[in-house]
């Protein structure tokens, strides 16, 4: 059966769950109590942060009463040592009593001896006095023993007989005996609340160390004035028996006699007062401090979470983390993302986005009239409206800054758009070097550009028409060792201008103007220059140079199209 502080726990009313601990975990959970003290004020306030408010009123009220509890332990200890002290005392005393006292009372019934002068009367009882003191000074003597023996045989001595319970009213041990007993309870509360080898736990036991063997050397320097002090009254007390020894010899016997018995008598009175001193201490011992205010539930605050603040937090953290991430993409990404990013580094205008292609036969347009990628291409053709005339022939040519943006994928998807329009197109392959034309549509043609050029063909035999195709197509053909050369020979005005006798649109293909001259050679020849930029590919240096480069050549009627434009972003 489950059992609580307020009663039992009933299975039903929910799910309990135990977590069990070692000693080490128990009490490192346990240790990180707060202790607030105000400056002037006996009051100390202990506080303790727990998920638990009732655990934690709980453990407070356990701490506090256990506190007070080893504070009387200790007194009690001390008590108990200074009894069992006294009784080792009084062991050695009564023997010594009873036998003085048999004596005294056999030889009073078997002498009768006349009373003494009044001059060996004073002599007698000043014989008395100091035997007195000598016997309470031979007390202190052996506390002051049992003291350094202690000192020096136990590692630790947490259970002194303070000398104010033997009389014995010295300040310097009385402080330094003081000061131990603190230190060790100090290190005590230390230990149980720190981890090993704490700074503080070690400059406390060399604390400890030092005050021991000032201690010793205190008492050391005590036990050696008792000493004299003790010789002092056996000097006198020799002097004082001189007088007793004038005497008759029945009545030294008898004067020896009740001195011994009245020495012992006063001895063991004086012991038996100081044992009855400390059982009543130790009977009255109560906690020198006390409880003013008990731990409860109801004096619990919330302390964490601190909803107002997480929720600054929370706030701050949500700006600056996204703001640093956002701040870092800006700073190492430096791939043009936006429409924005092309307008703002070139005048040129920007007539058209086309999206990214999910597909990988060509023409698209064609394959996949309906599809998004084909809008893009029909918005583009419809925006050219407005940059040429179509009432004549146009030749467009469709270049980009680098290689693999899509300048030969927007050059075939273009021609078939216009020519699903009703346009009669012819698309050229100007990449004499680097061709992907024929390998994405998958043809195969045995003139090229490139003969014609070389004049090893003629322009009738240049020309290709396919069934898969609505548009005309001329190859670029065999790769040449000069392509350069050819393409400036006077042979491509030629071609382009016979070409505008035939065709409404003529789109040209060319290598990347950012890399290769082959564009700006056939500039010339052109209506219009198509610059295909592709999204997160295209770097924002590699455009700004080229757009520069096209400015300083006075390079116009260039347009700008944004290729592979994610539609989500």
């Amino acid at each position: 059966m489950l059992k609580a502080a307020s009663g039992e726990l009933d299975p039903s009313q929910g799910t309990f769950y135990f977590r069990f601990f070692s000693l080490p975990q128990l009490t490192s959970i346990f240790r990180n109590f707060k202790i607030d003290n105000e400056r002037g004020s006996s009051i100390l306030t202990v506080t303790y942060r727990y998920s638990n408010p009732r655990k934690a009123a709980d453990f407070l009220n356990a701490l506090t009463r256990v506190y007070l509890r080893k504070g009387v332990e200790r007194n009690n200890k001390i008590a108990e040592a200074t009894i069992n002290f006294i009784d080792d005392q009084l062991t050695g005393v009564v023997d010594s009593l009873h036998l003085s006292a048999q004596k005294l009372q056999d030889f009073k019934s078997s002498n009768k001896v006349l009373d003494i002068d009044f001059q060996s009367e004073q002599a007698y009882t000043r014989v008395g006095d100091l035997e007195a003191k000598k016997a309470e000074l031979q007390v202190k003597q052996r506390y002051f023993s049992y003291l350094i023996d202690n000192l020096r045989s136990k590692s630790e001595v947490t259970d002194l007989i303070a000398p104010t319970t033997l009389d014995i009213n010295d300040p310097v041990l009385n402080k330094l005996i003081s000061d131990l007993a603190e230190m060790y309870s100090e290190r005590s509360e230390v230990a149980a609340n720190s981890l090993k080898d704490n700074p503080y736990k070690i400059s406390l036991d060399n604390k400890i160390e030092d005050t021991r063997k000032k201690l010793i050397e205190a008492a050391k320097t005590v036990l050696e004035a008792t000493n004299i002090s003790i010789d002092e009254l056996n000097g006198q007390i020799t002097q004082a028996e001189n007088v007793l020894l004038k005497l008759p010899a029945d009545q030294q016997r008898l004067i020896n006699i009740e001195r011994k018995f009245k020495l012992n008598d006063d001895l063991y009175t004086y012991l038996l007062t100081r044992r009855s001193e400390m059982q009543i201490f130790k009977a009255s011992n109560i906690p020198v401090n006390e409880v003013l205010d008990e731990a409860s539930t109801e004096d619990a605050s919330l302390v964490a979470p601190n909803v107002k603040m997480n929720f600054l937090l929370a706030l701050l953290i949500g700006i600056f983390i996204p703001g640093t991430l956002v701040y870092i993409r800006e700073t190492i990404n430096n791939k043009i993302r936006t429409k924005e990013e092309i307008q703002d580094k070139t005048d040129f205008p920007l007539v058209g986005q086309i999206v990214g292609a999910k597909s990988d036969v060509l023409p698209t347009v064609l394959f996949e009239p309906n599809s998004v990628i084909t809008e893009s291409y029909r918005t583009l053709r419809t925006n050219l409206q407005f940059v040429i005339d179509e009432s004549k022939s146009n030749v467009l040519l469709i270049t980009s800054a680098i290689q693999n943006e899509g300048k030969s994928f927007s050059s075939v998807n273009l021609a078939a758009i216009y020519a699903s329009y009703g346009k009669k197109v012819v698309l050229v392959d100007f990449d004499l070097r680097k061709s992907r034309i024929l390998l994405d549509l998958d043809l195969e043609i045995q003139n090229g550009l490139s003969n014609f050029l070389s004049k090893h063909c003629s322009m009738d035999d240049l020309i290709f028409k396919s069934d898969k195709l609505n548009f005309s197509l001329i190859s670029s053909g065999p790769v040449p060792p000069n392509p350069s050369e050819l393409v400036a020979s006077p042979l491509t005005g030629e071609l382009l201008n016979k070409l505008k006798d035939s065709f409404d649109i003529i789109i040209i293909d060319s290598p990347p103007v950012g890399i290769l001259s082959d564009a700006l050679l056939i500039y010339p020849f052109v209506d219009i220059v198509l610059l295909v930029v592709r999204q997160n590919y295209t770097s924002k240096d590699v455009f700004e140079n080229v757009m520069g480069d096209l400015t300083s050549r006075k390079i116009e009627r260039v347009n700008i199209v944004l290729n592979d434009v994610e539609i989500s972003k």
